[in-house]
């Protein structure tokens, strides 16, 4: 018979506790991870705000395009892709109107642009204003399907109601 090998009881090691952290988690993460100087062009800008818009970090967005806006006033692109980003909010905000205006100012035939605040007054609950806009993308583009869509729901919608 084989001798008997006694085995001995080792304790287990003790359980690292997350909750003993002096820093929560959160805290943590921002010591360990760097936050990116503000871009310092335009395109920069717009490039990191459509990078944050695709990971879903729409407020991030906003934020790097709200700065480059005040730093580089006279930039389109960060301009352009605020007020189509700030579209997306639910009612209607006087300054993201604006914003549309003075864009579209200078680039009357910018037909996404146009499109895009059609859209903005469509979801703001402003048909009127959405039609004149779609109409408008029609002179320039009489072929964009989107605004074809819209101009179709919009009016079938207005004559229900009985104009």
């Amino acid at each position: 018979m084989p001798p008997r090998i006694l085995m001995q009881r080792v304790p287990a090691p003790p359980v690292a506790s997350t909750t003993t952290s002096a820093y929560p988690p959160a805290a943590m993460d921002s010591q360990l991870t760097p936050v990116p100087p503000p871009p310092q062009t335009p395109e920069d800008a717009e490039r990191a705000a459509r990078g944050l818009l695709e990971k879903g970090f729409r407020q991030r967005a906003i934020g790097v395009l709200r700065d480059a806006v005040d730093r580089h006033p006279e930039a389109r692109g960060p301009r352009r892709l605020l007020a189509m980003t700030l579209a997306r909010e639910g009612g209607f905000q006087p300054a993201v109107a604006s914003l549309f205006s003075s864009l579209l100012e200078k680039e009357t035939h910018d037909v996404e642009l146009r499109h895009a605040l059609a859209s903005y007054y469509r979801r703001s609950g402003m048909a009127a204003r959405a039609i004149l806009q779609l109409r408008l993308v029609l002179s320039a583009d009489s072929g964009h399907a989107g605004a074809w869509r819209d101009l179709g729901e919009l009016e079938a919608g207005e004559s229900r109601r009985g104009r």
